[in-house]
């Protein structure tokens, strides 16, 4: 379960050719939430944890690749600053 106060990131030409994005190798799902670690500590508690695979480019803002219990990709980070 994604927290409720998380929105998905509603995709654009510039993220679909962002170099950034060019490897993930799956659909998935992108959700930037407020606060990420407590984000990630929530998803932690109902057994969905990080699988490791943050493609190189995505790896230097802090990022967390998940696998949601239906199979679904999702890719977890902080929301922007306003």
């Amino acid at each position: 379960m994604i927290p409720a106060t998380s929105t998905p990131h509603e995709a654009t030409a510039t993220d679909v050719d962002s170099p950034r994005f060019k490897r993930l190798v799956m659909p998935t799902l992108l959700f930037e939430v407020d606060d990420f670690n407590d984000s990630l500590a929530r998803l932690d508690a109902v057994g969905i944890t990080p699988n490791g695979r943050v493609p190189g480019p995505l790896r230097q803002m802090p990022a967390a690749v998940l696998t949601a219990p239906e199979g679904t990709a999702i890719l977890l980070s902080p929301a922007p600053d306003g």
